[in-house]
């Protein structure tokens, strides 16, 4: 198991903030959901 662990490290090329997790979240939701409700 700790092999497997180091085995997406190099798939990680930035670590937002909290805060800007949170907003790019929010807009993927409110985008995801304005195309739900389209249908």
């Amino acid at each position: 198991l700790p092999i497997w662990a180091g085995e997406a490290v190099d798939l990680i090329h930035d670590v937002p903030s909290a805060t800007d997790l949170v907003a790019t979240l929010a807009d993927q939701a409110e985008t995801a959901l304005a195309r739900a409700g389209g249908r």
